[in-house]
């Protein structure tokens, strides 16, 4: 039976099937999930891995018993059994029973280290879907199908900056030359919502994402500048003075399927609800065309509360709704709302893949359980600039900066870390004049270095001092609140007073008025008190023949029903008689 339903599970997968209705409402699709209190967020991330390819290795990997023969130690243990209690949640679709999902959420926060994963509060579920894919990767690395699935998941993005044209030169002015293009992997990829519009298209929004930014930036050129040899920090003029820099992102490889995590919020700021409007048929600037297979809403003000629903596709105009036990048919209307948080695109066949020739030049770097490198901030940065043709110099330079480099990760793998002050030191005891050209290049990547330093420390102090400040406002503002609730409670204690105040004089003045009836009563004469005697007597004899000509009435009443009802029976008799008579006289005619 378990081949059956990893058949069926499949099929939910695929978005070509062309099933009809009444599979839809079968219960062997369904996977109804048990929700602790605030695990929706793990539950609703299970769900959507249901559409991946992940799902299909794991449990072949799995059965096939390899993964007993690789566990060596603890932490390969845990993932084993992660990787159990995955693949054995998945086998319990199309059953009706609830399975809990609290033994995954903490297996992946002990091997993660993410311990506030599993604290009983809610959490992000982007971020637990980006660990628990990075566990399958250190798990399962070493093998090649596992490889080329996750490759079909990875997509590789390039960070490029150009300085802008001035008097018919693109690039540096000096040098002409431009800052190296960074290209990183990435497995979800984050798009920024725009905070004006109310609606917008998801195509529209990939394709606003990978384009040149419209916001200014600023920065000098590294190579120019290492060329000056400053002696401490530099003046930022002249030659390194800061440039108008245009930053761009392109989508090198797309993968087969593409995670989307709309950014609706950032930090503390307040949730945008933007409605990000999704086809059957979503097309971007390279060519590639995608169509949506599963969504993930977040319902809440923020992503630390609140809940999380799963939508998976079952056909072209049908969908499931996936909510914690319950599970429910919908249309791509329903799926599609101003909650979507993570949108899966499956990319459809005979799209165009522009990678180009660059993708085959790639090396994935490798991936770890924290979150990857995101797009860079719109700050400063110094970065080497790539060589051209006029310029052979700078690619020698570029050459043995790369030497140096390698000499130094050695020597720190073998030596402490201070090892590269020693050597600048040795550097600094000798002139400008009779340093070499290599001891000038480790001068100036050591300065860097420095600063890169004092940068941090400077950074780490701002924080310091804002969460200072923070806490302070935090504090001032308890006080004030306990403050008011003390005020509060004082309020509370006076009307109580009051009402206790009230309450005794109440009963001291009701004991007043008996004091006062008492001495009325004393003060009346002896025959008043008979006459009153007298009349209270009077009273109840005449309550007492009032109730007796009552009873003798509803006697009277008695009797005569008792009466009528006798003389009903009596003539009821009498009328049966002669009917008797009467069929005893005709039948006596009949024989005559």
């Amino acid at each position: 039976m378990q081949v059956k339903r990893v058949q069926r599970d499949t099929c939910l997968g695929g978005t070509g099937s062309t099933s009809s209705n009444k599979e839809s409402n079968e219960p062997s699709f369904n996977l109804s999930l048990h929700n602790s209190g605030s695990s929706c967020f793990v539950n609703s991330v299970i769900q959507m891995l249901r559409k991946t390819e992940y799902t299909s290795f794991l449990r072949n990997y799995v059965k096939s018993g390899e993964a007993v023969k690789n566990i060596r130690s603890s932490e390969t243990e845990k993932r084993y059994r992660l990787i159990f209690c995955f693949v054995s949640i998945l086998d319990k679709v199309g059953s009706t029973v609830s399975v809990s999902t609290d033994e995954l959420r903490s297996l992946v926060a002990s091997i993660s280290g993410l311990r506030y994963l599993d604290n009983g509060t809610q959490q992000d579920a982007c971020e637990f879907l980006e660990t628990l894919e990075a566990i399958f990767t250190q798990e399962c690395s070493s093998y090649e199908q596992y490889n080329t699935i996750k490759d079909m998941h990875i997509g590789t993005q390039s960070f490029s900056r150009h300085f802008k044209p001035f008097s018919g030169i693109n690039g540096c002015q000096n040098c002409g030359l431009n800052p190296a293009e960074r290209i990183t992997p990435f497995f979800i990829l984050p798009v920024a919502i725009p905070r004006h519009l109310l609606v917008i298209k998801l195509s529209t929004l990939l394709n606003n994402h990978f384009s040149v930014s419209k916001e200014v930036v600023k920065m000098r050129c590294s190579f120019c500048c290492e060329k000056q040899n400053h002696p401490s920090t530099c003046p930022r003029t002249g030659v390194c003075e800061e440039k108008e820099v245009s930053e761009k992102l392109d989508l090198l490889k797309a993968p087969q399927l593409l995670i989307v995590h709309l950014r609706r919020s950032i930090f503390d700021e307040p949730k945008l609800l933007t409605r990000v409007e999704f086809d059957n048929n979503i097309i971007l600037q390279n060519g590639c065309r995608y169509e949506p297979i599963a969504t993930i809403d977040h319902i809440g003000k923020t992503q630390l509360s609140g809940h999380y629903i799963t939508f998976l596709k079952f056909n072209e105009d049908k969908w499931i709704k996936f909510d914690d036990k319950k599970s429910q048919e919908c249309s791509r209307k329903d799926a599609n709302s101003s909650n979507n948080y993570i949108i899966l695109l499956k990319k459809m066949d005979g799209s165009l893949n522009s990678c180009g020739s660059l993708i085959s030049n790639i090396q994935e770097t490798p991936r770890t359980l924290h979150l990857p490198p995101s797009v860079p901030a719109k700050t400063e940065q110094k970065c080497f600039t790539q060589p051209s043709n006029e310029n052979q110099q700078a690619a020698s330079n570029k050459l043995i900066i790369s030497k140096i480099d390698t000499r130094i990760q050695e020597k720190q793998k073998s030596f402490p870390d201070d090892m590269w002050r020693q050597e600048l030191e040795t550097i600094l005891k000798k002139k400008p004049g009779d340093r070499t050209h290599e001891e000038k290049l480790k001068y100036n990547r050591f300065r860097k270095r420095i600063l890169r330093e004092k940068q941090t420390v400077e950074k780490r102090n701002k924080e310091n001092e804002a969460n200072k400040e923070r806490n302070s406002v935090k504090r001032s503002a308890q006080i004030e609140i306990e403050a008011e609730r003390e005020r509060l409670k004082d309020k509370e204690r006076r009307c109580i007073k009051r009402s206790k105040q009230s309450d005794e004089e109440a009963k001291v003045e009701r004991l007043k008025d008996k004091k006062r009836r008492s001495k009325k009563r004393s003060s009346q004469s002896p025959l008043k008190a008979e006459c009153e005697r007298i009349r209270n007597k009077e009273k109840l004899s005449r309550s007492r023949s009032e109730q007796s000509q009552c009873e003798a009435e509803k006697e009277r009443s008695q009797n005569k029903e008792r009466i009528s009802c006798k003389r009903s029976k009596q003539s009821q008799c009498e009328a049966e008689r002669e009917k008797n008579l009467h069929k005893l006289g005709q039948a006596q005619l009949q024989l005559w």
